[in-house]
């Protein structure tokens, strides 16, 4: 998860330099390498529904969100965590909602932080979308569009840790040091309440949960292989609440 804060943004119905007056979020998975992410109100709407103020983030549960959140914005397969927002000159598709939403908030005399903390019901939806309408076609007047947005439906279940419904087997190998000795070392763990569809070693919630292994005093050169199944009868099972 990469969190902004502090700075000033171009504001893009504007184009004036604003304080940035609330954190933003967005989660990318590096997978251990180099990546490039984008920050904006769109990716932190997402994160909002996706995991709200406590949940723990998976790249699996956020992906979902976000592609349901850009799909219902009228950008489906536009990648609103990696997609670089263009605002000036040739705009893109992604830069025209983000001048919608700019708009939106002067219109409506809503803050920033009201509108990306906020997950909205049924009922709150419905008079978003009206008033999201409004505002998109005042700042694209050459490119009006119509929005029918139901935040809803972007709730995904088990999206941290406890009461997910995912499960994940994890075998650990390596060495173990023991009174001078080293022997093999073979574990099978059972792990289970994480977001579903998401066993991988990009899961905060499976290295959480599996932290202390790397600490197991004289373990070495450590492998970990992660299964959607666990193994019966696994060394242990870790429940996660």
């Amino acid at each position: 998860m990469v969190e902004v804060s502090g700075g000033n943004y171009l504001d893009e119905a504007t184009s004036v330099s604003t304080a940035l007056s609330a954190p933003m979020r967005v989660v990318i998975n590096a997978n251990g390498g180099s990546v490039t992410g984008v920050v904006t109100p769109l990716t932190t709407l997402a994160y909002t529904y996706a995991f709200g103020t406590t949940g723990t983030p998976t790249s699996t549960a956020y992906n979902t969100v976000a592609t349901n959140l850009a799909t219902q914005l009228q950008i489906p397969g536009v990648n609103i965590a990696t997609t670089a927002p263009v605002v000036t000159g040739t705009v893109n598709d992604y830069g025209r909602l983000l001048a919608g939403i700019s708009t939106y908030l002067q219109l409506n005399s809503v803050s920033l932080q009201s509108l990306i903390s906020t997950a909205l019901d049924e009922v709150d939806s419905a008079q978003f979308s009206v008033a999201f309408t409004t505002a998109y076609n005042t700042a694209n007047p050459d490119h009006t569009l119509t929005f029918t947005f139901d935040g809803s439906k972007l709730n995904v279940s088990g999206t941290g840790v406890g009461g997910g419904s995912g499960t994940c087997g994890v075998n650990v190998q390596g060495t173990l040091t023991v009174g001078g000795n080293s022997v093999p070392l073979n574990l099978n763990y059972c792990i289970n309440g994480i977001a579903a569809d998401s066993c991988t070693s990009g899961n905060s919630s499976l290295s959480q949960a599996l932290s202390g292994q790397s600490g197991l005093a004289g373990a070495a050169n450590l492998n970990y292989a992660y299964s959607p199944t666990c193994v019966a009868n696994p060394d242990f099972t870790i429940n996660l609440n």
